[in-house]
């Protein structure tokens, strides 16, 4: 079943994580570097008994003191007493499928799982990872009836296929597999699915993809009155970008996409064009149609550490586009390692209108991002 922006967190107390941050994202990469159209839930268990592995290249060699996931129930999502998860860490088999081997580096017992974004799973053992090795988080149904008594577990999900990677995570870093009793370990819905998982090492730093919300049911159009703009204060050190890439659609008209780099006084110090012809077309309606596109700069650009910039999308009349963000996970326990702690979306709803930040049910929600990453 797919799930857009979904009500979440129920029955949990939102809690910010100000643990160190570390990344899964490559090291040239800045930004979100996450695309999403909407969730997509998929059954630990089920009528199908699936069980489901989430894969990850460990960032720090470090003890893995807990993961926190989005596990999901109600109608569709969920059947019986929900059943009993047991939740296993595995190396990967270091085949060309990158499946997870039968060794059993921690195991977990969850007899009574609950529902909800920011669900936290610690071990009684923490294993100890190793930096830039495969590893795998599988998650099993024990119940005695898992056919009917089943809980699910939601992901990231993009209508179009994406190999099972993000555009600013290298493949195999980050993917959900999973299978059937007797079957093989395989990309599920064919690598349309990036886990929601935030990892937290020992050490306190975090890693993963902590984006928990798609806020595609809001999108913000852009028009020569109607503007978006990533805002961001750059964290750590200076970073030279040689290239912008954002993920929009076209709604009409034939007018190019303008990117800018803008510093926080207004001097603009990069604008580029996307020719229309290269972003696909679509309605507002439709949930599908983003594509990724990439302008590259004259130059490279340094943005300085602790300054303040921003990446604006504008066109001219006649010609719209438009964009939806995804929402950072701070607030239900995903690290801030596991998603773009620098910055915010905003839009801008008309000539003489002030920037202001994203909108979801109902009211402005500064912890959105714009699709969007720097390298």
């Amino acid at each position: 079943m797919l799930a857009g922006a979904l009500t979440i967190g129920l029955g949990l107390t939102p809690a910010i994580d100000a643990s160190a941050a570390t990344t899964n994202r490559s090291k040239d990469v800045y930004g979100a570097a996450v695309g999403a159209d909407s969730l997509i839930n998929t059954f630990v268990g089920g009528p199908k008994r699936e069980q489901v592995a989430y894969r990850f290249r460990a960032t720090d060699s470090a003890p893995l003191e807990a993961i926190v996931v989005y596990q999901q129930a109600g109608s569709g999502y969920g059947g019986g007493d929900l059943g009993s998860l047991r939740i296993t860490l595995h190396p990967d088999d270091g085949s060309s499928k990158h499946a997870p081997a039968a060794t059993v580096l921690a195991t977990r017992s969850v007899p009574n799982p609950r529902q909800g974004a920011g669900v936290r799973h610690t071990f009684p053992e923490p294993p100890r990872l190793v930096a830039g090795r495969l590893y795998h988080v599988v998650f099993t149904n024990v119940h005695a009836a898992p056919a009917s008594n089943y809980i699910s577990l939601n992901g990231l999900f993009v209508f179009e296929g994406n190999g099972g990677t993000q555009p600013g995570i290298p493949r195999p870093d980050w993917a959900m597999l999973s299978r059937e009793p007797g079957g093989a370990w395989s990309p599920a819905r064919n690598g349309t699915i990036t886990p929601i998982m935030s990892l937290a090492y020992a050490n306190g730093r975090t890693a993963g993809v902590g984006y928990m919300e798609v806020w595609v049911r809001d999108p913000k159009v852009i028009s020569k009155s109607r503007r978006v703009r990533q805002t961001f204060r750059v964290g750590g050190q200076d970073r030279k970008i040689a290239s912008i890439s954002v993920r929009v659609k076209r709604l009409e008209g034939s007018a190019g996409l303008r990117i800018i780099l803008r510093r926080s006084n207004g001097k603009n110090l990069a604008s580029r064009k996307v020719r229309a012809g290269k972003i696909a077309r679509s309605s507002l309606a439709s949930w599908r149609g983003s594509t990724w596109v990439t302008v590259r700069l004259d130059r490279k650009r340094t943005l300085k550490a602790g300054k303040r910039y921003s990446i604006v999308l504008k066109t001219k009349s006649g010609t719209r586009y438009a964009t939806h963000a995804v929402r950072q996970g701070s607030r239900y326990g995903y690290g801030s390692g596991s998603f773009f702690s620098d910055g915010r979306a905003q839009f801008k709803a008309g000539t003489g209108s002030a920037w202001k930040s994203f909108t979801a049910w109902g009211s402005h929600n500064p912890e959105g991002d714009l699709q969007f990453y720097l390298r």
